[in-house]
């Protein structure tokens, strides 16, 4: 999708914001993937230059990856998931609350 939202935000002159996510070339290449890794990092190269913003949901690649891709300065950690206290009380009136889920349903842990 990265490609799609880089030619919508230069045709609209918006910022881009990219959340990879993982440090997917390594984890690839690692996997004895070694062309979808190439490509990963291809595309990477040529998407994430333009990014106004990068995320990446884990903070031990936040170093790998601002120094692979030239991200210093541009690149934050958004965690995937977070520990939820127990609820002391009911919850609020509607509306009070918001939660916000994106995932992609095909992959295991998510279904």
């Amino acid at each position: 999708m990265v490609p799609l939202a880089l030619a919508a935000a230069r045709y609209l002159g918006a910022a881009l914001v990219v959340d990879l996510d993982d440090d997917d070339e390594p984890f690839l290449r690692e996997s004895g993937h070694p062309d979808l890794a190439d490509a990963a990092g291809r595309l990477a190269v040529e998407c994430l230059a333009d990014a106004a913003l990068v995320t990446i949901a884990n903070p031990h690649h936040r170093a790998a990856l601002e120094a692979r891709y030239g991200l210093a300065g541009r690149l934050t950690t958004v965690v995937n998931a977070v520990e939820v206290p127990e609820l002391g009380a009911e919850p609020g009136p509607p509306g009070t609350r918001q939660v916000l889920f994106v995932a992609n349903f095909t992959y295991d842990p998510n279904i």
